[in-house]
């Protein structure tokens, strides 16, 4: 079991590498990329299974926050790097 969330805790780390909770990093503005936990998950699909309590969890530690949408959705506010200098 220890090894199981060992695996989701490097996956996810891989996963947010290129990712953010703020919209900057060392002086470059990231391209707002806000996803759903679903969304999350799905993209890691092919990798592994991971449960949404995994991702709640990460997010909240790494101190992500929630954005109501437009259409009243609301996502996980999340920037990624798009010029390869992260």
């Amino acid at each position: 079991m220890a090894e199981t969330k060992e695996l989701v805790a490097k996956v996810l780390d891989a996963y947010f590498q290129f990712r953010s909770n703020v919209p900057e990093f060392g002086g470059s503005k990231l391209l707002e990329d806000n996803k759903t936990t679903q969304d999350i998950i799905d993209d890691l699909a092919p990798m592994m299974t991971v449960s949404e309590e995994d991702v709640l969890n990460y997010l909240h530690d790494k101190g992500y926050q929630i954005k109501s949408m437009e259409d009243g959705s609301v996502k996980w506010q999340i920037w990624r790097i798009w010029d390869g200098a992260f």
